[in-house]
């Protein structure tokens, strides 16, 4: 009997063989035939198909279809599995082959153990297996595994600040990392270079007892600045670096490097103390009766925190002298211009019997110590005219000179500007006059004007309003000639701008001395008056005397007086402004004419449909509805050519005629 395939299977039980070393179940005669398109096929006699790597079913001990199992290819992810050697990856979880992971308890991956080294972030513990000490948690892995931290293994690890040093192991060299002072062998750890020493130039000043003293060791503290933008270094030993190291017998100070330690602070000698006494190992305050220049004193036992020194000893600010004034380093003796307050002086170089009155706000100690000669509770005052004290040029006490108001009567004075009145007489201030030739009192300009009894003053003078003027009028202050126009009664005027002669007239109501004050020309009882028709003055818009005008309401005037206009003359005639005599051709209706030149005085001379009063204003002699008619033979008078009333003439031949014709039958 053959079986297909027999080649292709001896193939891959090499391949099987060469990846496990486990036993393997027959699977001979599985192999697929070329003659039923890879499918197993049955032998002759009808036995059954045998199992395959590639038959596209799960059967053997496959765990999944084709892989796994003792024969077939491991299964890829996501496929089924019973134990980890059927994954391709090694990971059996839940029954299914997954992606090797850093979690998955498996040795799987680049990891140098279970979850560990490699490409995994988690780094291998000690004793793990290793290739580099990058896979170990402490950096150190020799002969494939991981080896515990120690103080020469050359990696920083296990609490060190820097490579075998600080943390557990001993502090670090200058220049190494460090987290804190004690991680350095100088203890001092910064980010920053410290600043330069003081060294032996410390200042006396902190010998004082109980002074602070500079704090230092870390990256907080001390003399060293802190940079976040760098790694904490260990710094050199320096004399400002908040530490006691190198040679000092105190934190930064003692020792032949560093200055002078404080009060208080340790010392092996003397020249280690600023004071310049060291007992039992600890340096004491400098006192001002040790008999040695010391602390803050200027010279022996004087100056600084010590009483002040005489004059000549030495002394580095006026405070150091008992004169209060150090000159090139030696106390002075006290003057009025060393800018101090010393000697007698009630203040700074002023006051006392010796130097000049002081000015206001300085101390004294009398009024004779004062510019102002007014001194209040040791203080001088600033000089006022209310201080009840003659200073400040005063010509009086609080009155005259050039500060305060002017002296009143009898005050003394040096002059007239020292005085309410402007008068000064052997020294003394005189009662104001309308006669004295100076503007005082209530006067607005020289013994004139105001509210007193002078009299008022003439134009060009000064003036506050127009009852200080003769001419009524204050313009600017200053009193104005009379006008016309400045709104006052001045002058010769009879009223406010008007009458007198040198003013035009006033209208009517205002005050006239004569009939030419007044516009009417009419002044009765001193009151200008209105117009009028009777007043025998031609005024108001007469033409003429009480008649004529348009608008005066007087009659018209009479021949030969004057006239505007035809309406100003009882003729209706003006000519030349002279009111004409009326007559029957002058063409205007007047006297009794009924028309223009015709009726009335002038006869029966109105023609046909000129006005008419009467029968006899017509040459008709028929006047009817006021217009003169035309003559016919019915009207009842004898007129036109008539012969007679309404018969006879060439008119009457004529109407005969036409009547007859008109009463003739028609053929």
């Amino acid at each position: 009997m053959t079986v297909p395939g027999r080649s292709i299977f001896a193939v891959l039980s090499a391949m099987a063989v060469s990846i496990a070393s486990c036993s393997f179940p027959d699977y001979t005669g599985f192999g697929p035939s070329a003659n039923d398109g890879g499918l197993a096929g049955s032998e002759t006699g009808g036995d059954a198909k045998a199992p395959t790597c590639f038959d596209a079913v799960k059967n053997g001990d496959e765990s999944d279809i084709d892989c796994g199992g003792s024969v077939c290819q491991h299964c890829p992810a996501d496929k089924a599995c019973n134990t980890k050697t059927d994954c391709v990856d090694g990971v059996c979880t839940n029954a299914i082959c997954v992606t090797p992971g850093c979690t998955d308890h498996v040795k799987n991956g680049e990891e140098t153990d279970v979850d560990c080294g490699g490409s995994c972030f988690s780094r291998c513990a000690t004793f793990k297996k290793c290739l580099m000490n990058a896979d170990c948690q402490e950096g150190v892995c020799t002969a494939g595994s991981c080896q515990p931290p120690t103080c020469a293994d050359g990696v920083k690890n296990e609490g060190e600040v820097d490579v075998d040093c600080g943390g557990p192991c001993s502090p670090c060299a200058v220049g190494k990392l460090c987290g804190e002072g004690k991680d350095c062998a100088t203890g001092v750890c910064s980010n920053t270079a410290p600043t330069p020493d003081a060294g032996r130039d410390a200042s006396a000043e902190a010998s004082v007892v109980g002074g602070g003293i500079v704090q230092g060791g870390n990256t907080s503290g001390g003399a060293l600045s802190t940079d976040a933008s760098g790694p904490n270094v260990c710094q050199p030993a320096n004399c400002n670096d908040g530490v006691k190291n190198a040679e000092e017998t105190d934190v930064d100070c003692g020792g032949k490097d560093c200055g002078a330690c404080r009060a208080d602070q340790a010392c092996t000698g003397n020249s280690d103390c600023l004071s310049l006494v060291c007992k039992d190992f600890v340096c004491q305050p400098a006192v001002c009766n040790d008999h040695l220049k010391n602390g803050t004193e200027t010279d022996i036992d004087c100056g600084g925190a010590c009483p002040a020194c005489k004059e000549t000893q030495r002394c580095s600010a006026g405070a150091d002298c008992t004169t209060l004034s150090c000159k090139d380093g030696k106390c002075a003796g006290a003057t009025c211009n060393d800018s101090i307050f010393n000697g007698s002086e009630t203040d700074t170089d002023c006051g006392g019997p010796s130097c000049p009155k002081c000015e206001a706000n300085k101390k004294c100690a009398g009024a004779g110590d004062c510019t102002s000669i007014h001194c209040v509770t040791n203080v001088c005052q600033v000089a006022s005219c209310s201080d009840t004290v003659q200073n400040q040029g005063e010509s009086d006490v609080d009155c005259g000179g050039a500060a305060c108001p002017a002296c009143p009567t009898g005050g003394a004075c040096t002059g007239g500007n020292d005085c309410a009145s402007g008068v000064c007489t052997t020294n003394i201030c005189q009662a104001a006059s309308c006669s004295d030739a100076v503007k005082n009192g209530g006067e607005t300009d020289k013994d004139c004007g105001g509210s007193t009894l002078c009299s008022r003053c003439a134009a060009g003078k000064a003036c506050a309003g127009g009852s200080d003027c003769q001419n009524g009028v204050c313009t600017s202050n200053v009193c104005q000639v009379a006008g016309c126009g400045d709104t006052v009664k001045n002058g010769t005027e009879t009223d406010v701008d008007c009458g007198g002669g040198a003013c035009v007239a006033c209208p009517p109501t205002r005050r006239c001395v004569l009939p030419s004050d007044c516009t009417s020309g009419v002044c009765t009882s001193n009151v200008c008056q209105n117009p009028s028709c009777t007043d025998g003055v031609l005024n108001g818009t007469e033409s003429d005397r009480d008649c004529g005008g348009p608008a005066s309401g007087c009659s018209p005037c009479g021949d030969g007086k004057k006239c505007g206009a035809a309406a100003d003359c009882g003729s209706r005639v003006c000519t030349s402004g002279v009111c004409q005599v009326a007559t029957c051709t002058d063409a205007v209706i007047n006297r009794t004419e009924s028309d223009i030149d015709c009726g009335g005085v002038c006869g029966s001379t109105c023609v046909a449909g000129q006005a008419c009063g009467l029968a006899n204003d017509c040459k008709s002699g028929v006047c009817s509805g006021s217009r003169c008619q035309i003559p016919t033979c019915s009207d009842v008078v004898k007129n036109g050519d008539e012969s007679d009333i309404d018969c006879g003439g060439a008119s009457q031949t004529a109407r005969v005629a036409s009547v007859e014709r008109r009463a003739a039958p028609t053929e």
